[in-house]
């Protein structure tokens, strides 16, 4: 209505648009960007985690654990007690 009453070309007010909506545009981009970062982020926090504390809470892996040490000690055991 501005652009109405105080007798701008209809080109003018053309170009005010185009420059709003590369405004808004740019403004939309940024803030997905923000959001994308903030999301991953979010996602490597819980990668982290669940390597750090999601496989020493299973059993199974720690079933794992146990038996490849057992497995280890026995070995050693072994060659050691062959050479006596």
């Amino acid at each position: 209505m501005e652009f109405l009453i105080t007798g701008d070309s209809e080109d003018q007010h053309r170009e005010s648009i185009k420059a709003i909506i590369d405004s808004l545009k740019e403004e939309q981009e940024h803030e997905l960007n923000r959001i994308e970062d903030h999301y991953d982020r979010l996602v490597n926090e819980a990668q982290a985690n669940f390597k750090n504390f999601g496989f020493k809470n299973n059993p199974g892996v720690q079933l794992i654990e146990e038996k490849f040490k057992l497995d280890m000690y026995n070995l050693l055991n072994s060659l050691l007690g062959a050479k006596k």
